[in-house]
């Protein structure tokens, strides 16, 4: 079960996918494929939370999850 915060965070991933696919003219089956392969993707790497990182500072201009256990709220892990 996703929490509210990560629902929302999937719901744009869905709509940022549904974008891409309308702007390359794909068929709906291949743009439903692109959401799918984007949200398998977020759950593993992200827990599906928007995070900053501290490597890309501008990053931390946009609206982003706190991680938690990370005293400072940003991911730490490569770029």
């Amino acid at each position: 079960m996703l929490a509210r915060y990560q629902r929302k965070n999937a719901l744009k991933v869905i709509h940022a996918a549904a974008a891409y696919g309308h702007h390359h003219d794909w068929d709906f089956k291949r743009t439903r494929q692109n959401a799918r392969m984007a949200l398998m993707t977020i759950r593993p790497e992200s827990g599906a939370r928007n995070i900053a990182s501290a490597n890309v500072p501008e990053s931390q201009n946009y609206p982003h999850d706190c991680l938690e256990w990370s005293g400072d709220c940003l991911g730490h892990d490569h770029a």
